[in-house]
């Protein structure tokens, strides 16, 4: 991370600049021009535009599951309609999605977890999570409960297919998070060079 700093914004505010570097073999970098009142921190700066992914999450998911982008209106009025509902839409289905949650918990977290893009002590994953037993499924996702709605709601399977269609992919899917999982624990570990022979 790399910040830079100019103290001669409007109003007397610090316009500072974020230059985040990619990981993968891309090394892409992404910029972030950040203007504060007060100074800020270079975690600071990090945690606020890492901020900006669950935001883009929530709106993909609108998108993806309960239609937020599908409107051809040309009055405010409907636009407005269209997407508040859209909205009332997908709060249910996440209200959904957290009360099963708390009735079937998943079975353990990781020791620590990622705090945005702060790479603090405590803030990374630092042990490998135990791989998933056979029965072992990532909760309801909305847009698992958005399908097996519409499916029972058209009654295009049996109920007892669908079920057992529904478990095998949340098992499937707490089996791609393991793998993703040791991916990055891998990949946030230091390498170590190898010792020079003497």
């Amino acid at each position: 991370m790399i910040a830079t700093t100019d103290s001669a914004g409007r109003g007397g505010r610090r316009r500072d600049v974020l230059v985040r570097r990619s990981h993968d073999e891309k090394k892409e970098l992404a910029f972030f021009l950040a203007y504060t009142p007060r100074p800020a921190t270079l975690a600071q700066l990090v945690t606020v535009a890492g901020r900006r992914w669950p935001v883009e999450e929530c709106f993909q998911a609108g998108k993806n599951e309960v239609g937020l982008d599908h409107y051809q209106v040309r009055l405010y009025h409907a636009w407005y309609r269209h997407i508040t509902l859209s909205m009332l839409a997908h709060a249910w289905l996440a209200t959904i999605a957290r009360t099963m949650w708390e009735k079937d918990p998943p079975p353990a977290p990781p020791v620590k977890t990622a705090v945005m893009y702060e790479r603090i002590c405590g803030g990374i994953v630092t042990a490998e999570p135990a791989k998933p037993e056979r029965n072992t499924m990532i909760p309801f996702s909305l847009n698992e409960i958005r399908h097996l709605i519409s499916h029972i709601w058209e009654d295009l399977r049996p109920r007892p297919a669908l079920w057992r269609w529904s478990a095998w992919r949340r098992h499937h899917q707490a089996l791609a998070r393991y793998y993703h999982f040791i991916r990055r624990i891998q990949a946030a570990r230091p390498t170590t060079a190898p010792a020079a022979a003497t």
